[in-house]
């Protein structure tokens, strides 16, 4: 459950949170992966894998564990995540578990999505939603949290427009918040069953290849063929 607090070739990019990276190629047109380049007699668009951070501080643009333990995993990180720690399902446990999604150097322009599945159906948590003065989350297209699953976010500017993360030469882009902080187990279950919580996120390329033409509408509509299924 959640609570509030979201070439003429283009590029596409389904990510599987902590598990796995896929890509695919939709309909007449060619898309490209973030893992592979298409090959063409042009140069290859693409989004790569952030780098993981060096510096062991909570920056938001570079975001790391204080303890120098990085969880990353693809275009998710989680800095304060420990794969090594007991996450005892307990009523009113709070753990700590903050995905930003990121895209690597070289990366080209993108729009960036990310929801959550919750197999236990009690882990509560608070969205970290755009405020009118920090960026944020905001729902998309009337999703709504549902049986474990939440809505689908995209990552917005504080006036809840989507925000294209924008890519570097040389380093990573982050959103600068992630989806949320921690997650609790809820203090009214009366059942407790261990089980995997999975966030996943979806990077779509912001512009077309000759900037001229914005794709958010392509990226949402593919950010909800992947939510859907």
């Amino acid at each position: 459950m959640e609570k509030k607090k979201t070439n003429k070739k283009s590029l596409l990019l389904v990510l599987l949170a902590l598990i796995l990276t896929v890509g695919t190629i939709m309909g007449s047109i060619a898309w490209l992966t973030s893992t592979d380049s298409v090959t063409n007699s042009f140069t290859a668009g693409n989004i790569t894998n952030p780098y993981k951070p060096n510096d062991p501080t909570i920056d938001p643009e570079d975001p790391s564990n204080s303890d120098g333990t990085d969880q990353l995993a693809g275009n998710l990180y989680e800095p304060h995540w420990d794969p090594a720690e007991e996450h005892k399902m307990l009523p009113g446990a709070t753990f700590a578990k903050d995905p930003f999604v990121g895209i690597g150097p070289k990366s080209e322009n993108s729009y960036v999505f990310a929801w959550a599945n919750d197999a236990t159906k009690v882990l509560e948590y608070t969205v970290n939603a755009y405020d009118g003065t920090n960026c944020g989350w905001k729902v998309v297209g009337g999703t709504v949290a549902a049986d474990g699953k939440s809505a689908l976010y995209v990552w917005c500017d504080a006036s809840g427009d989507p925000l294209a993360l924008v890519g570097k030469d040389n380093d990573s882009t982050w959103t600068t918040e992630p989806l949320f902080d921690t997650v609790t187990v809820d203090t009214d279950a009366t059942t407790i069953e261990a089980g995997d919580m999975v966030v996943f996120c979806y990077i779509h390329q912001a512009t077309s290849g000759d900037g001229v033409q914005d794709l958010y509408s392509e990226a949402e509509t593919g950010a909800l063929a992947e939510y859907n299924k």
